[in-house]
């Protein structure tokens, strides 16, 4: 029998330009919750967070909404602490569960560990990179991620992980960056708030790239995958689009890589923008980036306006990607091996319906935001 609890889900720092896929999903997670969840939950934000939430409509119902007070005085650390500690006794609150650890979650958290030893504390991992990076002291990004994530190993030390990569717990483990006997949870399904993402009356031949245009999604990948399709002779006769949606640091060099690939007018890079118009009309959503696939808010929006998938078979992706049937998987993780998996849409076009309606149904019957929840209330009914 399911205890009930009352869980904070704690989410800080987000400003207009780093509000990403995690952050909107557990604004969604807090809002669809009420429908089927069995604990009471919360959602403690500061003002920043609040803000910006609420400007891209994922904060619609303040509801069990605790706004957490941000000091900008010499007493800063001390003075959020303490409030933190005070709206969680003031709530009630049994579990706190962190939705996207960063350094400046660490005071509040500390002082939660100190002070109220009765409360679980669960972060959850949403960087698929942790597992790659914190295990190799070479690694250029090495100290950064050391400066981010051993002070809450080894500090704070969390009752429990909640990932959304099973590498996560294996690798930390095995490594000794966390205690062997810490529960580590990995998700088997997700969803996204699909309000909106359906498939549209037409269907147009479009390949869509949306990403944050970072190397890590690998969006160069993607134009060299056009080129390879262009220089084989597959795209002649044929009338099909390649549509880029992202903004970020790559932005340049892709404009440059489409021009130098000979590819201006076939391959366009537009800004990122609202995505249910664009699923709505397009065939096939194309995800290029490294290590992950399986949570893609995008890939999971794309599927649920009836797009095939073409993915890099990483990490988990199989869980979202079931090749040949919803779409197809390429474990050569070069342009060539992308182009490979995007001409068998192409060269079967008899497939296609079959296999959006496939994408919807996954969406629609797997990942949906009833099984998560079952999956993630069983997980805080445990915590011991």
């Amino acid at each position: 029998m399911i205890r009930h609890k009352r869980v904070a889900l704690l989410m800080l720092g987000v400003a207009s330009d780093k509000c990403g896929g995690a952050e909107r999903f557990f604004a969604d997670l807090f809002r669809l919750y009420r429908v089927g969840g069995e604990h009471e939950l919360f959602f403690f934000i500061d003002p920043s967070t609040k803000n910006v939430l609420e400007s891209i409509g994922r904060l619609r119902d303040l509801k069990n909404v605790v706004v957490l007070k941000n000091y900008n005085n010499r007493f800063k650390r001390f003075l959020e602490a303490r409030d933190f500690r005070l709206k969680l006794k003031e709530h009630h609150i049994d579990v706190v569960h962190v939705t996207n650890y960063g350094t400046y979650y660490f005071d509040r958290l500390n002082s939660l560990r100190r002070k109220m030893p009765r409360v679980r504390l669960i972060v959850n991992i949403v960087d698929c990179e942790i597992p790659y990076i914190l295990t190799e002291n070479s690694h250029p990004r090495y100290k950064g991620y050391a400066a981010r994530y051993l002070p809450l190993f080894n500090i704070i030390r969390p009752d429990a992980y909640y990932s959304w990569y099973e590498l996560f717990g294996t690798s930390m483990k095995q490594n000794g960056l966390i205690p062997s006997a810490t529960p580590v949870e990995s998700v088997t399904t997700r969803f996204s708030d699909n309000e909106g993402f359906r498939p549209g009356s037409q269907k147009r031949q479009q390949f869509i790239f949306a990403a944050r245009l970072t190397a890590q999604k690998q969006p160069l990948m993607f134009v060299d995958a056009v080129r390879n399709l262009k220089n084989e002779g597959v795209l002649e006769g044929r009338n099909w689009e390649f549509l880029m949606f992202g903004n970020g640091p790559q932005e340049e060099a892709i404009a440059k890589h489409i021009q130098e690939s000979g590819l201006e007018g076939i391959v366009k890079l537009r800004p990122m923008t609202d995505l249910r118009p664009v699923f709505a009309s397009s065939m096939c959503f194309v995800s290029t980036q490294d290590f992950e696939n399986f949570p893609s808010l995008s890939m999971n929006e794309a599927m649920a306006a009836g797009n095939v998938i073409v993915a890099r078979n990483v990490g988990q992706t199989e869980l979202f990607v079931k090749d040949g049937v919803n779409g197809y998987l390429t474990s050569d993780h070069t342009g060539s091996g992308v182009a490979a998996a995007m001409r068998k849409v192409i060269e079967n076009p008899d497939r296609i319906q079959t296999m959006m309606k496939e994408s919807v149904r996954m969406t629609a019957e797997v990942h949906t935001p009833g099984n998560f929840i079952k999956q993630i209330d069983l997980f805080w009914s445990n915590l011991q």
